[in-house]
C-alpha cells in the first residue's frame, strides 16, 4: 500500500499555517513545514524527490508537507506526477484576496500605495487557478477549502479531516478581515475587479461548505454591526496615536526624527545599517548608537534578510528552532561598559522597538513567551522586552536580583499591550517608558495605543554599572528564544515626549515605506 502524502497548498497569507498546524496535530503524521534550508526544502522549494524519498520512507505514518512556493514554478499536475508513487492528496486553501494582500502589506512584502496593482493581484489569481485546473483533472486528489469557512463553521475542518482519514484539531480561531477594514476603498475595488471571476470559481469549486445556519448567523452579525469601527477609522500609515490627554503641537505634523538626532541615546540597533555586512564573513554586528558597540556573530545566529519592503532586518529564522534549542542558542551579546543604572534605579528611560515575532517552526509550535531583548546589569537586575505568545501581545518586564540567594526575584514591574494587539508575523512599533514626572509608572504602547501600566515597586540595591545586552533570547531559557525579525531598537536614558515619539514613527514609516 502506497504511503500517505498530504500537501498543504495555497497562496501565502491565506491561512496555510493554521491549516498545517491543525492537520499536524494528528500524531500519526510526520510533518515537514516549509523551510529556507532543511533536509526536505531548499529556499522553500522541495528538493528533488530522489534526494529526499528515503526520509519520507523512513518516517513513521503518513507525511504532511507545506510546499507553498512550488506553485510559483510549476503546476500541481507536475508535483503529482513526481509523487505518483505515494498516495497523494492536496489540500488547497484560499482566502479573500483583499485580506491576503493586506496581510502581505503588514509583512512588508507590498507597499500600500501599490496594493491594488495587477502586479500583486495577478499572482494570486494565477496560483489559485492552478488549483481549479488540477481539480478538473484529478478531482479525487484535491480538496479546496476557504479560510473564512474554516473560521465560521468548525464542521468544515472536521469534514476535511474525515476525507483525509485523520483525527486532527482545528487551529482556526478568528478572521479579522483587516484588509476590508483598512485598505482604501479605491484599492479594494481594483482588487475585487481583478479577482472576482477567480473568487467565484473557487467558491463554486469548494469541496466542503459551511452550514446554512452558520452563514445566516454571520449575515445577521454583519447587518447589525456598526458601519465603522475604531479599526476601520485607524490609519494604516505608521502614524502615532496619542492618548486622550495628549495632543500634538501645531508644528510637528510632518517632522521625522532619527534616534541619532535625539539626546540621551544609549543604544540603537539599526538593522539596515549592517546591510553591507555578510554575517558569514564579518565577525561582528555594530549598533548605531554613540559608542558603536559590537556583538560577535555566533553559530545559529540571526541573518540580515529583506523582511520589510526590501529593507533588511535582523532575522531569527523559525526553521532554526531545533538547532538553537539543542546547540548554540544564536543569541547576540553586546557587551559594554555603558551605565545602565537608569533602567533600574527609578530614573526616566525610553525603549522603542520595531519588530515582528514569529511562532516556533518546531513542536510545540506555540511558545508561551519569546524574549526579544534582555539588558542585564552586574548586580543581576534585568530589563526584558518580549512577545507573549498566549496573549498575542508585547510585554516589558523589570526584575531584580534577590541578594539573599543570588537569583532573580519575582517581577517588580510588568507592562503589557492589550491582548491581540501583536499577533505573530505582524510588524509593530512598541514603546516602553518610565517617567517619574508622570507618576513613575512603567508604561507600554503599541503603534501609539496605550497598554497596561505597572508601578515599579523596587529599585536596584546598588548602582548598576556595566551591563550586557542580549538580542534573540536568554540562554538559560531555551524554550523562550525569539523567532522573527527586528528592524530597530533604540534605548534612551530619558523619557521621550509625544513629539519625539511621533517623529521616530514617521522616520520608520519613510524608511520602511509603511
Amino acid at each position: 500500500m502506497a504511503k500517505q502524502m498530504i500537501t498543504v497548498m495555497g497562496v501565502q497569507r491565506s491561512g496555510t499555517t493554521a491549516l498545517f498546524q491543525g492537520l499536524s496535530s494528528d500524531k500519526s503524521l510526520t510533518a515537514y513545514d516549509e523551510s529556507i534550508d532543511s533536509v526536505i526544502y531548499d529556499k522553500y522549494r522541495l528538493r528533488p524527490l530522489e534526494q529526499i524519498a528515503h526520509v519520507f520512507d523512513a518516517a513513521p505514518g503518513g507525511v504532511l508537507l507545506k510546499p507553498l512556493s512550488e506553485t510559483f514554478y510549476r503546476p500541481l499536475e507536475n508535483l503529482a506526477d513526481e509523487y505518483a508513487a505515494y498516495s497523494l492528496r492536496v489540500v488547497w486553501i484560499y482566502r479573500d484576496p483583499v485580506n491576503v494582500l493586506y496581510s502581505m502589506h503588514r509583512q512588508g512584502w507590498i507597499s500600500l500605495s501599490e496594493i491594488g496593482s495587477r502586479i500583486h493581484v495577478d499572482p494570486w489569481v494565477q496560483r489559485n487557478r492552478l488549483a481549479l485546473q488540477f481539480q478538473k483533472a484529478r478531482l479525487e486528489q484535491i480538496a479546496i477549502v476557504r479560510y473564512e469557512d474554516c473560521v465560521l463553521d468548525p464542521r468544515v475542518f472536521r469534514q476535511l479531516t474525515k476525507w483525509l482519514g485523520l483525527r486532527s484539531r482545528s487551529s482556526f480561531r478568528t478572521d479579522s478581515s483587516s484588509g476590508r477594514k483598512n485598505i482604501p476603498a479605491a484599492a479594494r475595488r481594483l482588487i475585487d475587479a481583478f479577482s472576482v471571476d477567480t473568487v467565484l470559481a473557487l467558491d463554486h469549486a469548494r469541496t466542503f461548505r459551511p452550514r446554512l445556519l452558520s452563514r445566516i448567523k454571520k449575515a445577521v452579525v454583519q447587518m447589525i454591526a456598526p458601519a465603522s469601527s475604531p479599526q476601520s477609522a485607524r490609519t494604516v500609515d505608521a502614524g502615532w496615536q496619542s492618548s486622550s490627554t495628549t495632543r500634538s503641537g501645531p508644528d510637528d505634523s510632518e517632522t521625522e526624527l532619527s534616534p541619532a538626532s535625539l539626546h540621551g541615546l544609549k543604544f540603537w540597533l539599526d538593522s539596515p545599517a549592517n546591510s553591507s555586512r555578510d554575517p558569514d564573513a564579518v565577525p561582528v554586528w555594530t549598533d548605531s548608537g554613540p559608542d558603536r558597540r559590537t556583538a560577535p556573530q555566533v553559530p545559529n545566529g540571526p541573518h540580515l534578510l529583506p523582511c520589510i519592503h526590501g529593507r533588511n532586518a535582523l532575522a531569527f529564522q523559525p526553521e532554526m528552532v531545533a538547532e538553537r534549542r539543542t546547540g548554540s542558542p544564536g543569541i547576540l551579546s553586546f557587551e559594554s561598559t555603558f551605565n545602565c543604572a537608569f533602567l533600574f534605579d527609578g530614573q526616566p528611560f525610553s525603549v522603542i522597538a520595531f519588530y515582528k515575532p514569529d511562532v516556533a517552526n518546531y513542536p510545540p509550535y506555540n511558545q508561551d513567551r519569546a524574549i526579544l531583548m534582555r539588558v542585564r546589569s552586574e548586580d543581576g537586575a534585568a530589563f526584558l522586552l518580549e512577545w507573549d505568545g498566549q496573549l498575542h501581545a508585547s510585554k516589558a518586564t523589570i526584575v531584580f536580583a534577590d541578594e539573599r540567594f543570588g537569583v532573580e526575584s519575582s517581577s517588580s514591574a510588568i507592562a503589557t499591550t492589550s491582548p491581540g494587539t501583536h499577533r505573530h508575523q505582524e510588524w509593530r512599533v512598541v514603546h516602553v517608558q518610565h517617567d517619574p514626572a508622570e507618576g513613575g509608572m512603567l508604561s507600554i504602547s503599541i503603534d501609539g495605543v496605550a497598554g497596561e501600566k505597572s508601578v515599579i515597586t523596587r529599585q536596584s540595591g546598588r548602582a548598576a554599572e556595566a551591563c550586557e545586552l542580549n538580542l534573540g533570547g536568554d540562554a538559560d531559557h531555551r524554550d523562550s528564544l525569539f523567532h522573527g525579525a527586528v528592524a530597530e531598537i533604540a534605548i534612551f536614558s530619558r523619557a521621550l515626549d509625544v513629539r519625539e515619539q511621533r517623529g521616530i514613527c514617521r522616520y520608520f514609516a519613510r524608511k520602511y515605506d509603511l
